[in-house]
């Protein structure tokens, strides 16, 4: 199983390629994993979620994009940005993540916001 880190993901999409076409056994050469990068930005995203929002489209009346999963809230206000859930989750919402999830959590190099929560 592969497992894609949002925080080494957004930072260099093309990479994040690379690692999954090597996962799959597909050959991909630097360029073009760069090529299909290049399509997959934070504003090609949100260029493409922000047709949720147009009254006049078609894309409007649909809540999201079954083949790509997008939906018109899909980026936030903060452009995807790392580490915004610290200024929009409540501490109890925090705790009850990281008490669940905190074993995975820090399996995979995350750090808990409150050292003395386990997952379990």
């Amino acid at each position: 199983m592969l497992v894609s880190r949002y925080e080494e993901m957004s930072q260099d999409i093309a990479a994040e390629v690379g690692r999954i076409a090597a996962h799959l056994g597909i050959p991909v050469s630097h360029d073009e994993a760069g090529a299909i990068a290049g399509g997959y930005n934070v504003e090609l995203q949100k260029a493409r979620t922000d047709q949720f929002k147009d009254p006049k489209s078609l894309s409007s009346k649909i809540t999201f994009d079954p083949h790509s999963l997008l939906h018109d809230n899909h980026i936030s206000k903060t452009q995807g940005q790392v580490g915004q859930w610290r200024d929009y989750l409540s501490q109890a919402q925090v705790d009850l993540i990281e008490t669940r999830y905190g074993d995975w959590l820090t399996s995979h190099g995350y750090a808990l916001s409150n050292e003395s929560v386990s997952g379990t």
